[in-house]
């Protein structure tokens, strides 16, 4: 695994915990907006992945999809209220498939 897609995988996992912490708290301060939208993308792309967001008007809610092949089934998937809560754990579900 080279160390680019250590430390993305290291941050998308580190998002996922519920933990009041300094440190994760900053983790979400640099990744939970437009921009960390962005690094996340940009860090799956590097991957091969690339990805889908979309907003929802209904309920306000955002889907975020990761694909290697636009032709398959995402191999990330999420939903949530942020765009970026969205992206982190979609992106967090590609990568936990990665081998």
């Amino acid at each position: 695994m080279n160390s680019r897609r250590a430390l993305l995988v290291a941050a998308l996992g580190f998002l996922q915990l519920d933990v009041h912490h300094a440190g994760i708290s900053t983790l979400h301060a640099w990744l939970d907006s437009w921009a960390g939208v962005g690094r996340i993308v940009v860090g799956m792309e590097r991957l091969g992945f690339k990805m889908s967001l979309r907003s929802f008007a209904v309920d306000d809610g955002w889907v975020a999809s990761f694909h290697s092949d636009p032709a398959t089934s995402p191999a990330g998937f999420a939903a949530a209220k942020s765009p970026w809560a969205a992206a982190q754990r979609a992106a967090w579900s590609a990568v936990k498939r990665l081998r």
